[in-house]
């Protein structure tokens, strides 16, 4: 899920100017996971159309020919969702305002959900959270028998920096069985490995 919100330190033109981005790209996303779904032919990895990125809007270049289109199978309804309630200010009926939670609160689950697509961090100038192209792991892993062995649904070694996510889901488990959500080695600064 989306983190808190960390946007108010940022710009009105660059805030407008990025949702407006994010919303273009997430437009084109959902259209081609629509199109291949429909399809059922080309697999997910494949390129995928892009808008321009805006220069001085994010804090760091902005890689979008990775985007791995089968996470609209998770997030799509939230992207969907951000899309619409943005819509206004897109089309320049509303302006951003940064004192409006809603309006920040959309504006992170656009962006949480192209991050998710995309497995790095999207991050405007002068936002205070890892930088733009930071990694974003996600891990799943579901169980219904788990026999004397372990299910880990993220598995990192050092991560300077970045997000994991990791969920394990086992619905029946034996002894000497162990459910591991993450496990990660070197979390910033280097310390000892250790499991959430």
């Amino acid at each position: 899920m989306p983190e808190p919100i960390t946007l108010t330190t940022v710009g009105i033109v660059a805030l407008t100017q990025g949702v407006r981005f994010l919303y273009a790209q997430a437009g084109e996303f959902l259209a081609q996971w629509r199109r291949r779904k429909e399809a059922s032919a080309a697999p997910e990895s494949t390129a995928v159309s892009t808008t321009p990125v805006p220069p001085g809007i994010f804090d760091g270049p902005l890689a979008l020919g990775d985007a791995d289109l089968s996470v609209l199978d998770t997030v799509g309804k939230d992207m969907l969702t951000a899309k619409k309630e943005l819509a206004n200010i897109v089309d320049g009926s509303s302006d951003v305002d940064v004192a409006d939670e809603t309006f920040l609160r959309n504006v992170q689950l656009l962006r949480w959900s192209m991050e998710q697509v995309l497995g790095h961090r999207i991050t405007f100038v002068g936002e205070n959270r890892a930088p733009t192209g930071s990694p974003v792991v996600r891990g799943e892993v579901d169980v219904d028998l788990l026999k004397a062995s372990e299910a880990v649904g993220a598995d990192v070694g050092d991560v300077v920096q970045g997000t994991v996510e990791g969920k394990a889901f086992v619905r029946t488990a034996s002894d000497n069985s162990k459910v591991v959500g993450t496990r990660a080695g070197t979390i910033g600064a280097p310390s000892r490995r250790s499991e959430l």
